[in-house]
């Protein structure tokens, strides 16, 4: 796997992309695919087989041979060329899981919790903000700015978020998501038996010209009484390229089957494995355990879909990709990976009661935490108000200051005599800028009297103009920055 990273690595580098090594790569696939079955039927197969008096072996060997091969180039050329499930970019918190309750005993923190129902016992059912603000922080790219559902991830490749994420595959020039999942599983489950029985064939030829030769030979054994140097040369260049191949591709097709049964990704057994490492060595103690596990199955159901006869030929997967059933009792409190593992990759250090108590609510969180949480609900104000203005480009800004002097101009010929800098129109509400922005320029926060007479007028204008320029390019840094800190 070492080199299918490096080769991912270039593909991302300047060099990559100026020689679209990732293009190179699956057209080097296409050509493999296309040359390794037919040249090894014209160039071995056919004469070995045509040399026995029964020649419907031909027939009975190599039409089923061609079907497998038929299905597993049309499962392969699907999975390259469909959409892997990209996800829209309008998507909003309602597909996001959307509970984080917990139940708290004689703890009273306005500033940690929201109320939501009280009952008896002194027992109160409250919203977690910290696991809330740590769960949305999770489901927001910071590279597409937008929501993602559960179980998306984003491609640094494609540079898009897929739904269903496993990887991107180098050979394909594709992500493989939800949507090309089944097909991928496919082309590599036919191609793997398709090497099996070239593997096979090649053998029964290698072994029946042996038998030839020592004249220990009968129908049953398949003597070869004729190898051609034709066919010694493609039996050694197609049977050392299928060996390579053979041992990349099986691989591959086993752990697919293994994710297949246990309905995870590559990414979520990663995640998997990490916690359960934690939980033996007594860093985390997780309340929840992998949730998509539906049994056997119903987790090939969810990769296949429920038209089970179409299973070993075309059929789609099940869902749109944005909501899967689990196996909790209540599947719209289900976040996955856990909140202690992601309380610990960004607090990491502490002790498992730390992370336990701050998800279950037995424990008040410390108050730098506290502040952390209080500035990023301002920090979510603030990101949704960049969403609205889209992307700060440099048209963007020019048109925002040519609006803000057409409305100061507005603003003058309206007073005459005096005008409300505070009226100008700002790019960002003052409530809505979060902690650690610097107040505004002194011209952004009184009114300043401005004498009537015509000259004086005309003199000080493109003094204000100025002043009103510097204000933006001051603002629009400040947004810059603000919103390169939240992307870290």
């Amino acid at each position: 796997m070492g080199v299918v990273e490096t080769l991912k690595e270039i593909i991302k580098s300047d060099l990559g992309k100026t020689f679209r090594v990732g293009s190179i790569l699956s057209h080097l696939a296409f050509f493999f695919l296309i040359y390794l079955p037919i040249s090894s039927q014209y160039f071995v197969f056919i004469p070995w087989l045509s040399q026995y008096k029964n020649s419907n072996l031909v027939w009975y060997i190599l039409v089923p041979y061609n079907i497998i091969y038929v299905i597993s180039f049309i499962n392969y050329i699907t999975c390259t060329l469909i959409d892997p499930g990209k996800v829209n970019k309008k998507i909003t918190k309602e597909y996001l899981p959307s509970e984080y309750m917990t139940s708290m005993k004689g703890v009273k923190n306005e500033d940690f919790l929201r109320y939501k129902q009280n009952s008896s016992e002194n027992v109160i059912e409250v919203e977690n903000k910290i696991i809330k603000n740590l769960y949305d922080e999770k489901m927001w790219c910071s590279h597409c700015q937008s929501y993602k559902p559960p179980r998306a991830h984003h491609c640094s490749i494609c540079k898009h978020c897929i739904l269903k994420f496993d990887h991107h595959c180098i050979w394909i020039n594709n992500c493989v998501g939800h949507r090309n999942l089944p097909f991928f599983i496919r082309f590599l489950f036919y191609i793997s038996l398709l090497f099996t029985i070239s593997f096979v064939l090649l053998f029964l030829l290698i072994k029946g010209y042996i038998n030839f030769q020592d004249r220990y030979h009968s129908e049953l054994y398949f003597p070869v009484t004729n190898v051609t140097p034709l066919m010694v040369i493609f039996m050694l260049i197609n049977g050392i390229l299928s060996f390579v191949l053979y041992c990349f591709i099986l691989s591959m097709a086993l752990y697919q089957i293994i994710y297949l049964v246990r309905n995870v990704t590559r990414i979520e057994r990663i995640q998997v494995s990490r916690v359960a490492k934690l939980v033996e060595r007594g860093t985390l103690e997780v309340s929840q355990s992998y949730p998509y596990d539906l049994g056997l199955f119903q987790n090939i159901e969810q990769v296949f879909g429920k038209k089970y006869w179409l299973w070993w030929l075309c059929s789609k997967p099940y869902g749109d990709g944005t909501e899967f059933p689990t196996n909790q009792i209540n599947p719209i409190a289900v976040h996955w990976p856990p909140a202690e593992f992601i309380l610990y990759e960004k607090y990491p250090y502490r002790t498992k009661e730390f992370y336990s108590g701050v998800v279950n609510g037995t424990i008040e969180p410390p108050p730098d935490m506290l502040k952390e949480d209080t500035n990023s609900n301002k920090l979510d104000q603030y990101q949704d108000h960049l969403n609205q203005l889209h992307y700060l480009t440099n048209s963007n800004l020019r048109k925002l200051t040519r609006n803000n002097n057409n409305n100061n101009n507005n603003n003058y010929n309206n007073t005459g005599n005096e005008t409300d800098i505070t009226s100008m129109p700002m790019s960002m509400p003052m409530s809505m800028q979060p902690n650690g922005v610097p107040p505004q320029s002194s011209s952004l926060s009184y009114s300043q009297p401005v004498p009537s007479s015509s000259n004086h007028f005309n003199s000080n204008k493109p003094k204000e103009e100025d002043s009103d320029d510097s204000d933006n390019d001051a603002l629009i840094t400040i947004l810059l920055r603000k919103k390169k800190e939240k992307q870290k």
